[in-house]
């Protein structure tokens, strides 16, 4: 997916706007969070082109990473997640000093939060084409709470060859398991963005919601500065069995029933009201069992 447009039009484009994070500051002065920095490898930095990037699992993060690692002359990498420990801040004394500097670009990408979280279950819990960590570690946790009879030998099929699950929980388990744990605790790949890139600490000169993503990223990439590059940036990291848009995300919050999907909403609420994201299609799903023919849907969809 190129993303180079010519000189004009970012011109033209520098006049619009992608969100309004004076609206996040407005939120940010009404409630009680701290104003603590997030962790510094939460973040890729470019000190030639001064760009700051707060990168989140499942919101098209390797792509991006993949974008800062050309921007580094690193054009060679096999697997983009290591790349982190190159292209982050050394330390959190180095992402103060550039947080809060007005010579870097900062810049957020979100996307709908519950779109986000079933990606991340397809991707690391459901997905048994491949080992995870995340499954490894959290699957014995839910069914302790959901299937308590199943001994760890009877979850994984371990061998020499592989390791892999066995049982796979549903994602009706995964949300009953996540509604009792302290959201402090959760795994990167489904923790809040509130919490991830701290919004309300760092004051971010570009926040990209993916819902709108293919007029967004071209003005991004012209506020950049990096118009003049040959740079693109390219879904490198499908999940599984497609894309989560808003059907597949629908069609699993099926499963569950209002009352879950508000108590889901109550623990990411910070992230719906900062970026203006709607449970209420999702409460529709969990509410018509029967299929999307009774859910009204979005004016556009497009997947992520």
């Amino acid at each position: 997916m190129q993303i180079i447009k010519p000189i004009n039009v970012c011109l033209s484009l520098k006049t619009s706007q992608i969100f309004n994070t004076e609206e996040i500051r407005n939120i940010c002065s009404h409630i009680n969070v701290g104003l603590t920095l997030p962790q510094s490898r939460h973040f890729l930095v470019n000190h030639e082109h001064k760009l700051l990037y707060c990168w989140i699992h499942k919101v098209a993060s390797t792509s991006w990473i993949a974008l800062f690692s050309h921007l580094a002359n690193r054009t060679h990498i096999a697997e983009y997640y290591r790349e982190i420990k190159v292209l982050s801040p050394k330390n959190a004394e180095e992402l103060h000093r550039i947080a809060t500097t007005n010579d870097y670009y900062r810049l957020l990408v979100v996307r709908h939060p519950f779109q986000r979280l079933v990606s991340a279950y397809r991707d690391r819990i459901e997905d048994t084409s491949r080992f995870t960590s995340q499954a490894w570690i959290y699957v014995p946790r839910i069914f302790a709470l959901t299937r308590p009879s199943l001994n760890r030998s009877q979850i994984f099929h371990i061998s020499h060859q592989q390791q892999k699950l066995s049982i796979v929980p549903k994602f009706k388990e995964f949300v009953e398991w996540l509604l009792i744990i302290s959201p402090n605790k959760y795994d990167v790949h489904w923790n809040r963005y509130s919490d991830h890139c701290r919004p309300c600490s760092i004051d971010y000169d570009a926040i990209i919601k993916m819902d709108n993503f293919s007029n967004e990223e071209v003005r991004v990439v012209c506020e950049m500065g990096l118009e003049h590059l040959n740079v693109s940036l390219q879904h490198l990291q499908p999940t599984s069995g497609g894309s989560t848009d808003f059907y597949i995300t629908c069609q699993y919050f099926q499963q569950l029933i209002p009352e879950e999907v508000k108590a889901l909403y109550e623990i990411y609420s910070l992230d719906f009201q900062m970026f203006h994201y709607s449970p209420q299609l999702y409460m529709n799903c969990a509410q018509n069992k029967s299929g999307l023919t009774n859910v009204p849907l979005p004016k556009s969809i497009r997947y992520d």
